[in-house]
């Protein structure tokens, strides 16, 4: 069970075979860009993405909500 943020986009990443520099040039493609450096702070949980940030996210990573964000145990769909 994932009950980070970063666990769940690791995991979502990983599902996609997506790197941090893939991850960072589809957000780009999107005019989303953000520097490898912030992804892999998420990654960390050293910070989380801004609000804005998560539909960007949701979008390139063919994901729902819940599978990024996690229900309100922390848990998400796509780990289960």
């Amino acid at each position: 069970m994932s009950n980070t943020f970063g666990e769940r986009l690791r995991l979502l990443m990983e599902a996609r075979q997506m790197t941090v520099i893939g991850l960072a040039y589809a957000l780009e493609q999107i005019n989303a860009g953000v520097s490898q450096a912030t992804i892999q702070n998420w990654l960390t949980d050293a910070n989380l993405p801004k609000a804005s940030m998560i539909q960007y996210l949701v979008c390139v990573l063919d994901c729902n909500y819940i599978d990024l964000l996690g229900d309100e145990r922390g848990t998400s769909v796509f780990t289960q």
